[in-house]
């Protein structure tokens, strides 16, 4: 039996193996989404999985799943990926354990720090902003990350959007009032405000106006919904539901959703 086993491991990785190095050779013919999105779901499941999940220690996964996007991060730049959109924290992340939630914070505050001042974040020209009800975050963090916005807003070759706080319809609500905002500063009534509503109007309000929608959409864990991650911008954005833990994800997994992505056909309703 533990030599069919250890058969059974070799073969196992030999097909992976063989199976990288086929996406490597082909992925350079392929094109890439300019905005993709990330949801990055099972970092706690991974803890427990690898029996690191421990309170007093404030060991929940989180810390692996923010390694991970900077590897990410790292391959969507290889692969000439401008936009990537990746959700940090929601609203409703708040109302988990105050440990879990402060010590996500304090690797917010510690990962803003980062590509604050580590030079290859620089010379890569990324520009780093957070979306989101940033207004519930303690004041500290607010801090942080604005001094990281600050800091990389002249950079113009790649964009990082980090998502904290969120929550795709609150979002859309927040849309809706600073339109209405608008027309009452500018002196209009109720009706003409109404009347002035439109769909470039609300999306000249969101969080990411003036991007383009999100391309592909990316949740791991194994979870198929979307919790309301960018609900306005992606009606016709392509989705993709990876089975591994956002810890977990490797190269493979990453490359075969992009060549799967590239074997459909995105009609936009035509």
């Amino acid at each position: 039996m533990q030599l069919l086993s250890t058969l059974d491991t070799t073969f196992k990785r030999s097909f992976s193996s063989f199976a990288l190095k086929r996406l490597e050779a082909e992925k350079d013919q392929w094109q890439v989404p300019r905005h993709l999105g990330l949801i990055m779901d099972g970092n706690r499941r991974y803890a427990r999985k690898h029996h690191i999940w421990d309170t007093k220690q404030k060991q929940f996964g989180h810390a692996q799943g923010a390694e991970k996007l900077e590897e990410v991060l790292h391959w969507c730049h290889e692969l000439g990926i401008k936009i990537v959109s990746a959700w940090g924290l929601s609203l409703d992340n708040f109302r988990r354990d105050r440990v879990e939630v402060d010590t996500i914070l304090e690797l917010v505050k510690k990962k803003s720090d980062k590509f604050t001042h580590h030079p290859d974040a620089h010379a890569k020209q990324t520009r780093v902003r957070f979306l989101g009800e940033l207004q519930h975050l303690p004041l500290d963090v607010q801090d942080a990350i604005h001094f990281t916005e600050e800091a990389t807003k002249e950079h113009d070759q790649c964009l990082l959007n980090i998502c904290l706080g969120y929550d795709g319809r609150e979002e859309i609500l927040t849309a809706f009032r600073r339109h209405l905002m608008v027309q009452l500063e500018q002196g209009k009534n109720l009706a003409q405000a109404t009347n002035a509503l439109s769909l470039e109007a609300i999306s000249s309000h969101i969080y990411t106006s003036g991007l383009p929608d999100p391309d592909l959409i990316i949740r791991t864990s194994g979870e198929k919904r979307l919790n309301g991650f960018l609900l306005w911008q992606s009606v016709y954005t392509e989705y993709a539901f990876c089975p591994t833990y956002w810890p977990e994800l490797s190269r493979q997994d990453f490359l075969q959703v992009l060549k799967d992505y590239n074997q459909r056909e995105r009609r936009f309703g035509k």
